[in-house]
């Protein structure tokens, strides 16, 4: 089956759930081969994703959705398809009728950015495409501009999927999302105030877990504290006050400690070096 024989078979109204899934499976086992690429695919579904019905936008980017969470894992998406896609998908995040499928899809692309662990069953580095740091901060900058401030306006669907999508992007790439100066921490805030649904709840409560690495990490560059008070200092503020914050800030909860302890211990060890040197 060509892909845009697949693509007119799955977009089909009357479809069933068997015959969209052997149509996902056909534009696959194409991408594997390379024989396509993820660029033909969207030009084929082309004038689905810009239609005025709100409905077919839809069905074409749960195509797009399913093709990218069925293929990247096992290897059929080259580089150049995760560019193009991850460029694709974080602009329909925007189209509030595609919100549920380009999440799932932008969370199985972030994924994709991380390699994985050694003892994986998952084709190795040389199979599988990785998406660059650029696109994921990239894709990141999308969800802090564009979704997270509208999360609570979601169905429960389009919530659960956008929460996982800020999950994921804060586990892969929040530490370069905080080195770039995109605020995700306050993202994740915005995106979880208010919310009731007890699946999103679970989401919500490990989104603010996982910003503990990326909290430590702006804190990091002020320990050990080296401050001299200004002569004359009309706020007289001295560095043992600032000590005592931030002591107080990387001790704000038990969630930090993993990361902590490492940067105390890596801290105190250079400075010992430093002065094991001098003497």
């Amino acid at each position: 089956m060509a892909i845009d024989s697949a693509v007119a078979a799955y977009l089909e109204p009357s479809a069933s759930a068997a015959e969209r899934t052997q149509c996902v499976g056909c534009i696959v086992a194409l991408l594997t081969q390379r024989s396509q690429t993820a660029l033909s695919l969207v030009q084929a579904l082309q004038a689905c994703l810009i239609s005025d019905d709100a409905e077919q936008r839809l069905r074409g980017t749960s195509l797009l959705n399913e093709v990218i969470r069925a293929g990247g894992p096992q290897g059929a998406l080259a580089p150049g398809d995760l560019q193009h896609l991850a460029t694709f998908m974080t602009a329909r995040l925007s189209d509030w009728s595609c919100t549920e499928p380009a999440a799932q899809a932008c969370t199985t692309l972030l994924q994709l950015g991380r390699p994985p662990p050694s003892h994986s069953t998952q084709p190795s580095a040389s199979s599988q495409a990785c998406l660059a740091e650029s696109d994921c901060l990239g894709l990141v900058r999308s969800v802090v501009d564009e979704l997270a401030g509208h999360v609570q306006e979601l169905t429960q669907r389009e919530r659960q999927a956008s929460l996982q999508l800020m999950l994921t992007a804060t586990q892969v790439c929040g530490a370069a999302a905080a080195r770039s100066g995109l605020d995700l921490a306050e993202a994740c805030v915005a995106a979880i105030d208010g919310e009731k649904d007890p699946r999103c709840l679970l989401l919500a409560f490990s989104l603010v877990k996982a910003q503990a690495p990326e909290v430590v990490e702006v804190l990091s560059c002020y320990f050990p504290l080296t401050f001299t008070p200004p002569k004359n200092d009309p706020h007289r503020i001295s560095r043992a006050q600032l000590a005592s914050a931030l002591e107080h800030a990387l001790a704000a909860s038990p969630f930090l400690a993993t990361w902590v302890v490492p940067l105390v211990l890596e801290k105190l060890s250079s400075t010992y070096r430093y002065h094991g040197g001098s003497s």
